[in-house]
């Protein structure tokens, strides 16, 4: 399957919920995700893409867990619902870092702080 052929299958099969798409490439192994939009902007028409499945935020945040990131929980704050990330710098102390739990919010976490 073609970039262009996920993007079109996306648009026909996205249900409401669904914000990020997971994908892999079997040839080199690679897994990764997007917020659904950001994807269908970026992929290559003629990149190969082996097989995708479309996640809610649910499942986004069961993907994130499965990867064993220390320290991290959802809570609430100011009765908005938060991710927390405590984690150490390079000098070890504990640091403390809240994300809002939005698309936005999961994959800022998943892209720049966790595999940067």
């Amino acid at each position: 399957m073609t970039g262009k052929d996920v993007a079109d299958r996306v648009a026909r099969e996205k249900r409401e919920g669904e914000f990020f798409i997971k994908w892999w490439c079997s040839g080199d192994d690679a897994v990764d995700f997007n917020i659904i939009d950001r994807f269908v902007a970026t992929v290559r028409p003629e990149e190969a893409i082996d097989g995708f499945t479309l996640l809610t935020m649910d499942g986004m945040w069961e993907a994130l867990l499965k990867l064993d990131p220390d320290n991290l929980e959802r809570g609430n704050e100011n009765g908005e619902e938060v991710i927390r990330w405590v984690w150490q710098d390079r000098d070890g102390a504990e640091r403390l870092t809240v994300y809002p739990f939005t698309p936005q919010g999961l994959i800022t976490l998943f892209d720049e702080e966790l595999f940067a």
